[in-house]
């Protein structure tokens, strides 16, 4: 047999830790304090971050400028040779028959490396390679010859 026993005069006590997680002003506090402790270590973090970022930005500010100047400096060069070598090319004479003042400049010229064998050259006063000036044949050594107008 089964007899059920109801309680008539019995207050149902609750533990003080349950009635505060019942309480929503439990749950507002400690969202304000886990949002205040994790915004401080954010600030924390983004503030050592934001160090370390400084650090490297000024470090690839030093080189990039450092690149530059080596950059500058070696076009420099490169403009001047390239002078050079325009003028060593406009300065050039080879096989063949040159007028000068229209073909060659009047100068001084010099062979840049020993003559090898017989080398003739000669100077005429007019185009049809007639009235010859000034010839020679050069055996060996370095030799040089003067042109003009």
């Amino acid at each position: 047999m089964v007899t059920t026993v109801e309680p008539t005069n019995v207050e149902i006590v609750q533990a003080p830790l349950r009635r505060a997680l019942r309480s929503w002003r439990f749950w507002v506090g400690a969202i304000v304090v886990a949002g205040l402790v994790a915004g401080w270590g954010l600030t924390f973090h983004n503030y050592s971050l934001s160090e370390k970022t400084a650090a490297s930005v000024a470090t690839l500010d030093e080189r990039t400028s450092a690149v530059k100047q080596r950059e500058d400096a070696v076009k420099g060069r490169e403009n001047a040779v390239t002078k050079q070598e325009r003028t060593i090319a406009r300065n050039t004479i080879g096989e063949g028959d040159w007028a000068v003042g229209v073909d060659v400049q009047a100068g001084t010229y010099r062979t840049t490396e020993a003559v090898i064998g017989d080398c003739y050259w000669e100077i005429n006063s007019d185009a049809n390679g007639g009235n010859i000036v000034a010839n020679d044949i050069v055996t060996g050594g370095r030799r040089w010859g003067s042109m003009s107008d």
